[in-house]
């Protein structure tokens, strides 16, 4: 598979599309966005540059680079920060832990108490990790994790064709962001849901996405889980002396 094929795969995946979805969007056929993702076509110069405007990319890194997941959100940390030994620390909100974020209207007394996670770079406004659900990850292994900034909204605006998390009365929504007169439409695997303006209560726009393998511990989980495994090289030592 050559690189703009596997580009506008993920592409295509990142922004929760089947490949109807993103024909339509492109005024394209689904044949065509098909025989692209599997090499057997090239997209035409006009179409690329298309694709690179609307989603704001550059037709060479397209056609010379597999991007990231990072560079198709528009993330990418400064070099400067690989090398420096500082890190920054935001409140990373569990699957659990959503609703009581939501009834909470996102007091500092609620973000505090919970876990964090550090990044090498600074965070960009008020930033928060959020866990994400199945349908919501990019892909399914480990655990997804989007770093997402809270917008004010005078600026929801602004997350127009972006991936969002909204919260609208208790309920969270993931997914690429449009707007329809009242109503913003959220799109999710090919599929839109229309959420009107008045019930939107907060909307975070995403940034990037980080992996992990192992979930987040706070100071308590990680000295539960240090003393069990002390028990265990205990119970070991015990069971040689016999």
């Amino acid at each position: 598979m050559n690189l703009i094929a596997k580009n506008l795969k993920k592409l295509r995946a990142l922004k929760g599309m089947t490949q109807v979805a993103f024909a339509e969007h492109l005024s394209i056929t689904r044949a065509s966005v098909s025989a692209y993702e599997e090499g057997r076509a090239s997209p035409k110069n006009d179409l690329l540059i298309k694709i690179a405007n609307e989603f704001k990319l550059s037709v060479e890194d397209l056609l010379t680079r597999e991007l990231t997941v990072n560079e198709f959100l528009g993330f990418s940390p400064k070099e400067q920060y690989a090398s420096n030994q500082q890190t920054f620390s935001i409140p990373y909100l569990r699957l659990e832990e959503r609703e009581a974020f939501a009834k909470s209207g996102s007091q500092k007394s609620f973000t505090q108490n919970l876990q964090s996670v550090s990044l090498p770079f600074p965070p960009k406004g008020a930033s928060m990790a959020f866990e994400l659900k199945a349908g919501e990850e990019f892909n399914g292994r480990g655990i997804q994790i989007s770093l997402a900034r809270r917008l004010t909204p005078s600026k929801w605006t602004q997350a127009i064709s972006s991936n969002c998390l909204i919260q609208h009365k208790s309920d969270w929504e993931y997914g690429t962001l449009s707007e329809k007169k009242s109503n913003y439409i959220l799109e999710r695997d090919g599929h839109k849901f229309e959420l009107p303006k008045s019930e939107l209560k907060e909307l975070w726009q995403e940034l990037g996405r980080i992996q992990l393998y192992d979930s987040p511990q706070s100071p308590q989980g990680k000295m539960k889980d240090i003393e069990s495994r002390l028990k265990e090289i205990e119970a070991l030592l015990q069971k040689g002396k016999q």
